[in-house]
């Protein structure tokens, strides 16, 4: 499966993994889909099931009404209209534009959920570097067995420092919203971290031409001048740019099964 979530730290749903392979066996057995079509229609339904929680609350229902309309159907084309209608009914524009970027995606503190997860799975599926890698590291590196040891220096930090904004008057909620957070590679120079990103920032870029400023900008939904933006409205517009990056995965998962 090629959906991004390549650590069980990104799975919050246990039953996302278990009715997406039982969707899986359907797919081999009853439609005879061949290994690499199953792996796109497996990676798109996990993707959508674990980003919009289909299989968390009361999901009975839902499970029931996916196995009675899938019995009606008689071949894999109707089953790929299947998988893509109801990811596609879910899904639109409004939910990457208007829902994803609110209170029930990714406006809110701490230090993930769905929405979050999403995002680093499709930085995962984009092949996006990890912000501030001199050696052009992925993202997806950071998830490969045996890692662990060296992930320290390559977690989620604070793009506005927490002690810079607490000479602000921001208070934690604020502070760890989840549009603050991303996967840095800057050992030599952690403890600059600290200081207002319209300090540490150019001190990072150093040596970097605009072209890959702008790039790395870009694999990790940065808005340009970022580090001079009030704080407010940083998150307001990474918020924008991180739901784009889930839609752009999507989309491309998406096309992989058209």
């Amino acid at each position: 499966m090629n959906a991004g979530y390549l650590s069980g730290d990104l799975i919050l749903s246990g039953n996302a993994i278990y009715y997406t392979y039982a969707f899986y066996l359907i797919a081999k057995y009853r439609f005879n889909a061949s290994y690499n079509e199953n792996m796109h229609l497996t990676s798109l339904w996990f993707f959508y099931a674990s980003l919009v929680s289909l299989y968390t609350g009361s999901f009975e229902s839902t499970v029931e009404n996916h196995l009675n309309s899938i019995k009606e159907l008689t071949s894999l084309e109707e089953y790929k209209r299947f998988i893509l209608s109801r990811v596609e009914e879910r899904l639109t524009n409004d939910y990457f534009d208007i829902t994803l970027i609110g209170s029930e995606g990714l406006a809110v503190s701490g230090r993930g959920n769905n929405a979050w997860n999403a995002y680093v799975a499709a930085l995962n599926i984009l092949n996006a570097k990890i912000l501030f890698s001199k050696s052009n590291l992925l993202v997806s590196k950071l998830f490969e067995p045996g890692t662990d040891g060296k992930r320290k220096s390559l977690e989620k930090h604070h793009l506005f420092p927490k002690a810079y904004l607490k000479t602000l008057g921001y208070n934690d909620a604020k502070i760890n919203q989840m549009a603050n957070y991303a996967f840095i590679d800057w050992k030599d120079n952690m403890e600059i971290l600290d200081e207002a990103p319209s300090i540490y920032y150019p001190v990072v870029c150093e040596g970097r031409s605009p072209e890959e400023i702008q790039r790395m900008e870009e694999e990790n939904a940065l808005p340009h001048g970022w580090e001079n933006m009030p704080y407010e409205d940083f998150l307001i517009e990474r918020r924008k740019l991180m739901a784009a990056k889930i839609k752009a995965a999507f989309e491309q998962l998406k096309k992989n099964v058209e």
